[in-house]
């Protein structure tokens, strides 16, 4: 992974994504792009040889989810 964007409480998707993006940009990301919006959820990447993004009602539910994508 190169670098990577993220941002919290903001109120729209839009706003969140351009704030995202210009916190990747601003790491010194070249090639960011949005991999993952959510509202009101938890989220968990899980990276291996290739990277999982997931999202669920509670991060314990996420980090599962991300495994069984990741395993598969």
């Amino acid at each position: 992974i190169g670098s990577l964007g993220t941002v919290v409480g903001v109120d729209s998707q839009n706003e969140a994504e351009k704030i995202a993006m210009q916190d990747c940009k601003a790491k010194g990301g070249g090639g960011c792009k949005v991999g993952m919006s959510y509202h009101n959820q938890c989220a968990a990447m899980l990276v291996g040889s290739d990277v999982t993004l997931s999202r669920a009602e509670s991060i314990t539910v996420a980090k599962t989810e991300g495994l069984k994508e990741c395993a598969a």
